[in-house]
C-alpha cells in the first residue's frame, strides 16, 4: 500500500521556503568575478511523492561570491519527475527563475528545463548520469539553448547512516555560444540520516570560457533535501 503524504507538513515547508526566498532578495552584494574566488553556495530543497512514480520538486539555492562574503545569485526551482517508465530511468520537467548581480545591476532570467537521469547500481557502487536541456531566457545577455551532462560515482556506504563519498563532473554545451562553455568536477559526502532527510555538502571547482581565458571558481557547496 502506498504511503500517503502528510499534506499540512508539506504546505508548511513550502511556505517557509518561499519566505527564505523572500527575504533573500532584499539582500545586497556584489561579485568579483577573478581568477580563483572562492565561494559558498546552500541549496535546501524538498521532494513530494504526490501519487506512486510521480513527485513534485521545490528547490532554492544561494551563492555567496568574492571569497564568500557577497550575496549575488538565487534561484527558485519547481518541478515534476517521473519514474515509472523504468527502474533505471527518471525524467522531469522543470522551471527555475533565476536572480543575479552583476556590476551594480540585478536582473532575472527564466530557464525551463527537461531532465533525463540514467542510474544504476554496480557492486555497492551507484552510479547515475544526469542529461538537461534548458533554454535561457534572459534580461542581459542572449537567449539560448544549453545541454548538460552530469556523471556521478557514489562509493559504498558506512556507518549505521549510509555516509556516501562521491564524485562528479558536469560538462556544459552552450549552443549559442558554439561549444563546450562550462565544466565542473565535485567531490563530497552524501547522508540519509532518517527516512526524510538528506544531507550533503561538497567542494566544487568550476572552470568557465571566458574568452581568450579560462577562469576557476571554488566553492564549498552544502544541499538539505526533505523526502516525503
Amino acid at each position: 500500500m502506498m504511503r500517503r503524504t502528510p499534506y499540512k507538513t508539506i504546505l508548511v515547508l513550502i511556505i517557509a521556503v518561499l519566505l527564505l526566498h523572500h527575504s533573500s532578495a532584499l539582500a545586497d552584494g556584489d561579485l568579483v568575478n577573478r581568477e580563483n574566488d572562492f565561494q559558498y553556495w546552500s541549496n535546501v530543497g524538498i521532494s513530494v511523492e504526490v501519487v506512486e512514480d510521480w513527485s513534485l520538486i521545490v528547490e532554492e539555492e544561494f551563492r555567496f561570491g568574492d571569497n564568500a562574503g557577497e550575496f549575488y545569485r538565487e534561484h527558485s526551482d519547481f518541478g515534476i519527475m517521473y519514474s515509472g517508465l523504468a527502474k533505471w530511468l527518471d525524467i522531469g520537467a522543470n522551471y527555475r527563475v533565476i536572480i543575479k548581480k552583476t556590476g551594480d545591476q540585478w536582473a532575472y532570467e527564466y530557464r525551463p528545463h527537461i531532465n533525463g537521469i540514467l542510474h544504476f547500481e554496480l557492486h555497492d557502487f551507484r552510479i547515475s548520469d544526469r542529461n538537461r536541456w534548458e533554454y535561457r531566457y534572459r534580461e542581459v545577455g542572449k537567449d539560448g539553448w544549453r545541454y548538460r551532462n552530469k556523471l556521478t560515482i557514489e562509493l559504498p556506504g558506512f556507518t549505521r547512516f549510509e555516509l556516501r563519498p562521491f564524485v562528479a563532473d558536469e560538462i556544459y554545451i552552450d549552443f549559442e555560444k558554439g561549444g563546450f562553455a562550462r565544466n565542473r568536477l565535485f567531490s563530497g559526502l552524501l547522508l540519509r540520516p532518517s527516512a526524510h532527510l538528506e544531507l550533503e555538502t561538497f567542494y566544487l571547482l568550476q572552470t568557465n570560457k571566458e574568452p581568450p581565458h579560462w577562469v576557476n571558481i571554488h566553492v564549498l557547496g552544502t544541499r538539505i533535501t526533505f523526502l516525503f
